[in-house]
């Protein structure tokens, strides 16, 4: 028979050359990678035993076989057919291979990224020139052998007698990684990686004969503890185990994890759960879509990968797993997500995350600020999703300030209030520093009053579900009125608005009625002291922030109109006041105008009108100082 011969996508021939490149240094990680997928096409089997009506005797485990020029990785776990080799082999089945390659390319080390797309098998060719997968899928009467070698972009498929259910890869070794077919120094790799594989991983060690010398005969040898790691007593786990474990679960993964918790629960429902939060987000974390969760298994059987009913949506970057005893084995996906018994695991292994965090916050403000930066963005999300926990999750929030350096939280916030204060003030932005430049800060930083800058893009929307803290409301400062801060003397402030307003009355109408359609009303500002003029919502309707994120998403935006506010106390504005020609009072508005959409964050409908105008104005005054 013709052996077929398949073209390497063009994915798989980049990801190739970044994974060769990358672990040049750190090689030894292709055992653990075949060791990982190996356990896993084991537990694919397991749980299929489950099903079947015929049992098997059939001990399941991991071989490693090796000579002067071959290591061999062998399991008789579920296998792969021809559509499986072509699939996962000869393509990277991933719906962002483009951001794949594009984020492995920029990485410092890849290794970092190493299986999250993927790409572990791959880590082969780092020490092989020659790869051979000889397989058989569980139910299949037929095998098949898949072949490639280094620096070519094509592999062969053949079919083959494979009399056994299973995968054994065959690496033929580069000659300058030959020193890797050693038993010693495969052993200790297993031991350093594999060791929590709750599968038997066995090796064949020559027989020493009596006088200490090497016979031709050799012994199995089970190299790895082969007990899953949640049932060893918390007391008697070492961190590199814990360590370990992470790598396996989420081997993508170089670093250690940030933190992670270990719990034993007994009760109504009991269950054993390790759980750990990266270092680091997932390119994909935004993306709800994508599958996510913990790895389930009931009575020690592996159900179930990536069980997303075991956690809420916010905490999706969570990684772990959960075993049980009060799940039946043939439990389905669908079951799942109406089981009462899954919901008091979820909420148990929640509760016990959100104090973790908590924990870490007291601990460590620097690893807190930390793990907030990469995950903060979708723990918000729990606000809106996860009542129950509502007040845990609000005490987690952190915010930039327009006083302090770092991020403070709410209470913090709290703490630094003046005595008369009753409200906790914020503002929306998209940057940071245009936030701490904002004219609306104006009046805050003259008084001394702190005020939240939140420059998340969720922030707007996080913050509608939120609308007092404690004894606290919450107050944008580009939202409506602001007569609690700007004179501690209401009614001498009061008689003062109202003798403003009309003495300027005709100056508003004239202003408004140049600015016909753009703007829904002009009034005088007490939250300006150097600025001319700033752009304000009416306190109900949506904020030009979040009008431009729903923009932004391709979502209907209210037809409203903002408020101008001006300074009357500012040069230009007096200036304009005084000017009695239509045309030139029409420039002086659109320049105000205009400042305040830039400084708001907004594009300009015109930029080159608005700079002729600019000019024309500056020439004039110029031409008068002359």
């Amino acid at each position: 028979m013709v052996s077929e011969v398949h073209q390497f996508s063009a994915d798989v021939n980049s990801v190739l050359q970044i994974v060769v490149e990358s672990l040049y240094k750190n090689d030894e990680v292709f055992l653990r990678e075949l060791i990982s997928n190996a356990s896993d096409a084991l537990e694919k089997r397991r749980y299929q035993a489950l099903k079947d009506t015929k049992k098997s005797d059939e001990k399941l485990g991991i071989e490693i076989k090796f000579d002067d020029e071959y290591i061999e990785v062998v399991d008789n776990g579920i296998g792969m057919d021809k559509k499986d080799l072509i699939d996962h082999l000869g393509q990277i089945a991933h719906s962002g291979t483009k951001e794949t390659i594009k984020q492995l390319t920029e990485a410092k080390d890849a290794n970092e990224l190493i299986g999250q797309f993927g790409v572990g098998f791959y880590s082969a060719f780092v020490v092989a020139e020659e790869v051979i997968v000889k397989t058989r899928k569980l139910g299949d009467k037929k095998g098949w052998v898949w072949i490639t070698k280094t620096n070519e972009n094509n592999y062969s498929i053949d079919e083959i007698e494979q009399l056994e259910v299973g995968t054994s890869v065959r690496l033929k070794l580069k000659e300058e990684k030959k020193d890797f077919a050693n038993y010693w120094r495969l052993q200790q790799i297993v031991q350093k990686y594999s060791d929590h594989i709750s599968f038997p991983i066995t090796m064949y060690a020559p027989k020493e004969t009596e006088d200490g010398k090497k016979s031709e005969e050799v012994e199995a040898t089970v190299v790895n503890k082969a007990q899953a790691l949640w049932t060893i007593p918390k007391k008697e786990i070492t961190e590199e185990q814990y360590e370990s474990y992470y790598h396996h679960i989420n081997h993508h993964d170089a670093e250690s994890p940030l933190l992670y918790g270990d719990f034993r629960v007994e009760g109504k429902v009991s269950f054993n759960s390790i759980v750990y939060v990266p270092k680091k987000a997932p390119f994909d974390l935004q993306q709800r879509e994508n599958r996510h969760g913990l790895k389930l298994y009931v009575q020690r059987v592996f159900i179930q990968d990536e069980q997303d009913a075991l956690l809420p949506m916010y905490l999706r970057f969570v990684r772990g797993m959960v075993d049980t005893q009060d799940l039946s084995l043939n439990v389905s996906r669908e079951m799942l997500q109406n089981s009462p018994i899954v919901e008091q695991i979820k909420a148990s292994i929640t509760k016990k995350l959100l104090g973790m965090f908590s924990d870490l916050a007291k601990e460590s403000s620097e690893k807190y600020i930390s793990f907030w930066k990469e995950f903060g963005m979708v723990l918000k999300e729990g606000l809106h999703e996860e009542f129950q926990n509502r007040d845990k999750l609000i005490d987690l929030l952190r915010f930039k300030s327009s006083k302090r350096d770092g991020y403070i939280s709410f209470k913090d916030y709290i703490e630094k209030m003046a005595k008369d204060q009753k409200k906790i003030y914020y503002l929306t932005t998209d940057r940071f520093s245009a936030g701490l430049s904002s004219p609306h800060l104006e009046i805050f930083n003259t008084k001394n009053i702190e005020v939240l800058i939140l420059d998340d893009r969720y922030d707007e929307w996080m913050i509608s579900h939120l609308q007092t803290y404690e004894k606290f409301t919450l107050q944008s400062i580009a939202h409506g009125d602001l007569e609690e801060i700007s004179d501690s003397k209401k009614d001498e402030k009061d008689t003062k608005d109202v003798k403003e307003e009309v003495d300027h009355k005709d100056f508003f109408e004239k202003v408004k009625s140049s600015l016909t359609g753009k703007i829904k009303d002009v009034k005088s500002s007490n939250r300006l002291t150097s600025s001319p003029c700033c752009l304000i919502s009416d306190k109900a309707e949506m904020s030009s922030h979040l009008k431009r994120i729903f923009k932004e998403a391709g979502q209907e935006i209210p037809d409203t109109q903002p408020i101008l506010e001006v300074n009357m106390h500012h040069p230009l504005v007096q200036k304009a006041q005084d000017v009695a020609d239509q045309d030139e009072f029409d420039k002086y508005v659109q320049l105000l105008y205009g400042q305040a959409l830039l400084m708001d964050g907004e594009k300009l409908e015109n930029p080159t009108l608005f700079v002729k105008t600019m000019n024309e104005l500056m020439t004039v005054d110029v031409t008068k100082v002359q």
